[in-house]
């Protein structure tokens, strides 16, 4: 397994566990992490413009309620999640997930994932073991994760693509 960072981009609660806020990454460029690529906690007005995430250990780009993660922006025409979860070889990890949060908005979305030609492990080797049937996108459930999504949520997904390799 080559080397690897923990994730490329942690942005976090303040230790106050008020919000982070006014947050700007531009040129982000991960070929391997061992967590999630991108996780975003508690934070308002971030924007992430031109990434590519590669062979994460979990999600590629996560974004979490906490203290109510507000205005999160991928901006250009290069939003790039590539062979999420890879790493780990376990049942979680998809291009984008949120567990929670008020808007999250991408201008453009490219999800490369791996091919799920089989869920069932008892009979076919070579099968997909992603709980979410290797799905691109995760909006997880109200009740799971402790994840809230106020009253006005919203996740706006632009131009998206997406494709297996």
């Amino acid at each position: 397994m080559w080397p690897a960072t923990q994730g490329a981009l942690y942005v976090a609660p303040q230790a106050d566990s008020s919000r982070t806020h006014d947050v700007t990454v531009t040129n982000l460029f991960s070929i391997a992490s061992w967590k999630d690529g991108i996780n975003i906690r508690s934070s308002a007005r971030v924007i992430l413009q031109d990434i590519f995430i590669a062979n994460t250990g979990d999600d590629a780009l996560a974004v979490w309620a906490g203290a109510g993660t507000a205005d999160v922006y991928f901006k250009g025409d290069f939003i790039v999640a590539s062979n999420p979860a890879i790493r780990q070889g376990g049942p979680y990890g998809v291009c984008f997930a949120a567990y929670g949060g008020v808007k999250v908005f991408f201008d453009s979305f490219t999800c490369e994932d791996r091919s799920c030609d089989s869920l069932d492990e008892d009979s076919d080797p070579n099968a997909c073991i992603d709980i979410n049937g290797g799905a691109a996108v995760v909006l997880w459930a109200q009740n799971s994760f402790e994840r809230v999504y106020p009253d006005g949520n919203s996740f706006d997904f632009g131009n998206s693509t997406g494709k297996f390799v």
